[in-house]
């Protein structure tokens, strides 16, 4: 009885089916979400049981390199979702069909700038002050990974097409299968079982490629076949190039990127600070920050969810059910990361050795797991903020308090602490922390200053 009253409490008997709708929207994206991050999740477990520490940091060094290009593209295409949730409200079935096909000419466009552009970087890599061997693993590693890119491009255009329409479901479907293959090869491929060649991070990146390639094409089969998704298919080949489109895409989609470089980047360049202090820290770093990927990326499927809701209500021209929609998807994400971050500072010393078995590593990831527990409530309520903000179309201002957050308060006070104050790794973590608090204030600030002045009708 008294469980039930705290769920009534908390839950409200009027709330409940906005809560449900949230929910649907949001656990397909929250598994879709938490699968494409496994991607690196398996390889940091698999290459951890090689116990070679150098491999486990050249995998955390190249993966986190590349998840800079990974979250650009994905902002790109991004900028989807909430233009598509909006129109669909309304029944504008040209207009969505019409966003659908240029927004595949465009992410494919920018991936092949990206690509071009890591390829040619790919020599200055020898410049990062990091262990000599682990660079030696990590540049062939990361060479690899970059074909792997197209098939993202191909996957985000479909899946954020789906999610604005409220179907979530397919992006998850593919993302789970994807990632299961992903498990299968990296046996197969790392350790050489049943006769495949033994061939370590080779191996892995391998089967990275193989299965973001599988992601992107189920998901354009699926688009092709599914007797639902024949309304968009109606000349769908024949739209052409809409400038029109491409530039609104464009518009919301680079500041949606900057977004994610700015937060990505941060943790892109704490590895970097981290991999100076030794490869033990290092791979303590990549060991805490798989596992807050997971729980960030459920609070990112939540985000979604509120995305699409905030948009669909937009196109409806109703401020109530924006507002209602939004503090429902906050309040879910404050109870899930509130138990993430009782088991993240519960099990701190047992998680670890799930990963590995080096003690000096043990030691030094939990005491970042307590800091990462800290920092959940934070993370998932900034992220479910940026996602209200972006289904009103508003990502200028949040990028800007995103850089603030992290470029001007994170990193500098994580580089003060871990170095001058010789609090290691430890320290590095702290500033991300308070880089995670400021932009979570900043953007629920923006989100109910927005609600509030709003001239949409109740």
């Amino acid at each position: 009885m008294a469980a039930e009253g705290i769920v009534r409490k908390v839950f409200p008997e009027d709330s409940r089916n906005q809560y449900a709708v949230i929910l649907k929207l949001a656990w397909p994206a929250i598994l879709s979400q938490v699968s494409q991050t496994l991607f690196g999740l398996v390889d940091t477990l698999m290459i951890g049981k090689t116990g070679d520490v150098h491999f486990l940091a050249a995998s955390a060094l190249a993966n986190n390199i590349l998840s800079l290009p990974i979250v650009f593209l994905v902002g790109i295409s991004y900028a989807a979702t909430p233009k598509i949730a909006s129109h669909y409200a309304v029944s504008d079935i040209d207009f969505c069909r019409k966003l659908l096909s240029q927004s595949i000419l465009n992410n494919f466009f920018w991936c092949l700038c990206v690509c071009l552009l890591l390829f040619f970087l790919i020599p200055f890599g020898s410049n990062l002050d990091v262990d000599a061997r682990v660079l030696t693993e990590a540049v062939p590693f990361f060479f690899l990974l970059i074909f792997s890119l197209p098939g993202i491009a191909v996957f985000q255009s479909f899946r954020q097409f789906y999610d604005g329409l409220g179907r979530t479901k397919p992006g998850m479907v593919a993302s789970l299968a994807a990632n299961g293959l992903n498990i299968v090869l990296n046996y197969l491929l790392i350790f050489g079982a049943f006769g495949f060649p033994e061939m370590g991070l080779t191996g892995a990146a391998i089967a990275n490629i193989i299965c973001r390639w599988v992601m992107g094409i189920g998901m354009a089969v699926f688009f092709i076949s599914e007797r639902k998704s024949a309304v968009w298919r109606q000349n769908f080949l024949s739209i052409g190039i809409k400038w029109q489109e491409i530039k609104l895409l464009n518009t919301m989609g680079f500041p949606i990127s900057f977004q994610f470089l700015f937060e990505v980047g941060a943790f892109t360049c704490t590895a970097i600070l981290a991999g100076q202090m030794g490869p033990e820290s290092l791979s303590a770093h990549q060991v805490v920050i798989s596992i807050a990927s997971i729980t960030y990326m459920a609070a990112s499927g939540i985000s979604t969810a509120a995305t699409v809701r905030v948009g669909h209500y937009l196109g409806l021209n109703n401020r109530q059910m924006i507002r209602d929609s939004a503090i429902k998807s906050m309040v879910l994400t404050t109870v899930f990361m509130g138990l993430t971050a009782l088991i993240f500072i519960l099990f701190s010393r047992e998680i670890p050795g799930l990963f590995i078995q080096n003690q000096d590593v043990v030691a030094a990831s939990s005491l970042l797991f307590i800091i990462a527990g800290i920092f959940q409530i934070s993370d998932g309520l900034q992220v479910v903020a940026l996602g209200c903000l972006r289904g009103l179309g508003d990502v200028k201002i949040p990028t800007l308090f995103t850089f603030l957050a992290y470029w001007a308060i994170a990193i500098p006070l994580g580089y003060i602490l871990g170095f001058n104050f010789s609090f290691g790794p430890e320290g590095i973590w702290w500033g991300l922390l308070s880089g995670l608090s400021v932009s979570a204030i900043f953007m629920l600030f923006r989100f109910f200053s927005i609600i509030k002045k709003s001239q949409i009708r109740n």
